[in-house]
């Protein structure tokens, strides 16, 4: 019994054991999007995502039914670690929308309707990752009123999706990506597809097969692809549609619907490749100026058709054309005009493909393919170096831009090598130096001939041509005055120099104007001195508002420059002169004695900062800590410099139109020692004028006294009249 007992207890403690087990597994479940803001968090927290720094790690398996994750952040890296993100059929497993250098790498991504979508995002890399079972597009690159450019997209495994790669564009450009080293198979689609305003894109070393088709090319130009394999594609292995520029080298193009089919393309390069038992080798419809050889076709059940326009089928003599598996023709002369004994591999007679284009020099051997992405690309790189004006001091610019023969413009700032797409000129149009563009001596242009890129043996080429650069020359010019009312005049200074270097012996002219510049008056003109300064005195004809210019005509080294300063000046009681300089608009200036405010207005070019310099006579401040600055009534920041009889206050400000109003505090208290000679003499003068009254008054009769607010004579007084009237009555009588 107490077997049995224990036995049942056990048994109702597996069962209930069991039961919460059951309770506590999670049913896999689809969650919501997962994103990765622009402050680097993650949301939900609860993420199978881990972060380090900038590497975001999964850390489990995803399942959304919506999109899966949405990268918000540049600059980092999403490993996947090989596990799976896995969606419902629609949505989008990663997102990017206008993203900068993001790595997506080692993960699997399958059931969304786009694997991988990048939305006008820019220098990003999606690299081995298994991307399967996308109703879209595998990996999709768009953008709509945007450009983007410079991704790399390499190493993937791209089956069983819609479509494989797609880059595409709506009002915009896409251009200098690399799709290179991807396995793209079974999609429904084209495994690679590149339309729309594409251009100076790479595609090479791909495996693309069993596809509804191999590579489109649709409205684009100078696109590179080459050592693909294109083999048991449905429709076509390569496919063009008013594509231009384009170069199709070292392909293997194999057993596809049709080998190659140009529409209405024009100045393509096709060379080097082996295309082998498709419908159609190559199909050419109205084509201009394409240029076909080295080119193995074999076994094509149509080796060759053009409907409409005249091509080039061979590279010359001895170069030669293409291999054809069907040319029934013999190799025993050589030459140009294969009329010399002796075979050459080249056939004797042309392969006629219609009445306007043949094969001038067929191949008796098939052409030594390569079929991996050793293929040579021709490079160039651009390497300048730049000088000042002298041509002899090495100075480094921020930026350069490059314009390319098609009118491309690349802004760079070091040295770039392209993998060469396009001949004709390259030129330096345009070179950024400290902010300011800068123009050079003469225009560096190199020339790239088509012999040159069609060569796969031509080496690199490097261009570093030596620019001397027209730097600007810096004129600043500053601006002293007393505060004096009489004498009143203004210092003028400032330096001539280019590159940090002084220009001495330089005649500067120094004009100023009063009708807001619509006419100048010469002050002076100063030569500079061994240092590149100059300075001049100007006795202002009258008070008022200014501009004063400080003009530099050039030479043949240097460019000539100018600068304008302006300066508003009011007097006060005709004994001060307050006086304002600025790189701002300077109007309204007014003094209100009463509140002690010096007031003005000042206007300048939003986006530049404007400054002030306000010099205030002394005798006007008490304490120059209690001189208070206000922009807009806002307090603002000054320094104070003691010059002579004047204080130079200056602040700066961002241009606008502003009202700057100055308090100057309480007004100064005079103490003795600082009465002028001038005072002295006025109350010598007061004085002297009350002597003579007070004496007149006496000789007249009695001067009066104040006494408890009463006028009394005093005893001294009256003895003092007394003796006035006996004297005058003496002289009276010695008169007499």
């Amino acid at each position: 019994m107490r077997l049995r007992a224990v036995s049942g207890i056990m048994l109702t403690l597996f069962m209930f054991s069991m039961l919460t087990l059951a309770f506590n597994i999670q049913p896999v479940r689809a969650i919501g999007t997962i994103y990765i803001r622009a402050d680097g968090s993650i949301e939900p927290s609860t993420a199978p995502i881990q972060r380090n720094g900038d590497l975001y790690t999964l850390t489990g398996n995803i399942t959304s039914d919506t999109d899966g994750i949405v990268v918000g952040k540049d600059n980092i890296v999403v490993d996947g670690a090989g596990y799976t993100l896995q969606g419902t059929g629609v949505g989008t497993g990663i997102y990017l929308s206008v993203r900068r250098n993001v790595t997506i790498t080692n993960m699997k991504i399958k059931i969304f309707y786009y694997g991988i979508h990048l939305f006008a995002s820019s220098n990003n890399i999606i690299s081995g990752n298994n991307i399967t079972a996308n109703s879209g597009r595998g990996i999709y690159l768009y953008a709509y009123f945007y450009s983007y450019y410079d991704n790399i997209i390499s190493g993937n495994n791209i089956t069983n999706n819609g479509g494989g790669i797609e880059l595409s564009v709506t009002t915009g450009s896409s251009h200098n990506n690399i799709i290179s080293g991807n396995n793209i198979t079974a999609n429904s689609g084209y495994g690679i597809d590149i339309s729309y305003t594409s251009y100076d894109n790479i595609i090479s070393g791909n495996n693309i097969t069993n596809n509804g088709g191999g590579i489109d090319l649709g409205y684009s130009r100078d696109n590179i692809i080459s050592g693909n394999n294109i083999t048991a594609n449905n429709w076509c292995g390569i496919y063009s549609l008013y594509d231009s520029n384009n170069i199709i080298s070292g392909n293997n193009i194999t057993n596809n619907g049709n080998g190659i089919n140009l529409l209405n393309s024009s100045n393509d390069i096709i060379s080097g490749n082996n295309i082998t038992n498709n419908g159609g080798g190559i199909d050419l419809y109205s084509p201009s100026n394409t240029t076909i050889y080295h080119n193995n076709f074999i076994n094509n059940t149509i080796q060759a058709r053009v409907s409409g326009g005249v091509n080039m089928w061979d590279n010359g003599y001895p170069s030669g054309g293409n291999h054809w598996s069907d040319y029934a023709g013999v190799d025993l002369l050589n030459g140009r005009y294969q009329n010399e004994t002796g075979f050459d591999g080249i056939g004797d007679t042309p392969y006629v493909i219609d009445e306007n284009n043949q094969d001038n020099y067929p191949l008796i051997v098939p052409w030594p393919l390569k079929y991996t992405p050793k293929y040579k690309i021709y490079s160039l790189t651009v390497d300048p170096v730049f000088y000042d004006n002298t041509g002899t001091t090495l100075i480094q610019p921020s930026s350069w831009t490059i314009e390319f023969p098609n009118g491309t413009i690349r802004t760079v700032s070091s040295t770039v090598t392209y993998n060469l797409t396009q001949t004709g000129n390259y030129s330096i149009v345009s070179i950024i130096w400290k902010g300011v563009e800068v123009i050079p001596e003469t225009t560096p242009t190199t020339s790239l001939t088509s012999e040159m890129v069609r060569s796969s043996l031509t080496s690199d080429i490097v261009w570093s041509p030596s620019i001397n650069c027209l730097l600007p020359t810096s004129l600043p010019i500053s601006l002293s005055s007393s505060t004096s009312y009489v004498g009143f005049k203004v210092k003028i200074n400032g330096n001539l120099t280019c590159n940090e270097g002084s220009l001495s012996g330089a005649p500067i002219l120094l004009s100023y104007s009063v009708t807001n510049g619509e006419s100048w008056n010469d002050i002076t003109l100063v030569n500079t001195a061994s240092d590149g300064g100059y300075s001049a005195e100007w006795m202002l004809p009258a008070t008022g508002n200014y501009l004063v210019r400080a003009t530099w005509s050039g030479n043949s080294t240097y460019p000539g420059a100018t600068t304008i300063i302006n300066l508003a000046v009011i007097p006060f009681k005709e004994q001060n002169v307050f006086s304002v300089t600025s790189n701002s608009t300077v109007s309204e200036l007014a003094f209100n004695s009463t509140s002690r405010e010096l007031s003005f207005t000042v206007t300048g070019p939003s986006g530049t900062t404007g400054y002030v310099n306000v010099y205030i006579a002394k005798t006007l401040v008490d304490n120059i800590a209690d001189v208070k600055v206000y922009l807009d009534g806002n307090q603002l920041n000054y320094t104070a410099t003691s010059e002579d009889d004047s204080w130079l206050l200056h602040f700066t400000y961002s241009h606008s139109t502003h009202t700057i109003t100055m308090n100057l505090g309480l007004a100064p208290f005079i103490p003795p020692q600082l009465i002028t000679p001038l005072s002295l003499s006025i109350l010598a003068l007061a004085l002297t004028v009350a002597t003579i009254l007070l004496v007149f008054k006496i000789r007249k009769g009695t001067p009066p006294t104040i006494l408890n607010g009463v006028f009394k004579k005093s005893k001294q007084t009256q003895i003092a009249t007394t003796i006035g009237t006996k004297r005058h009555k003496t002289r009276s009588m010695q008169g007499i």
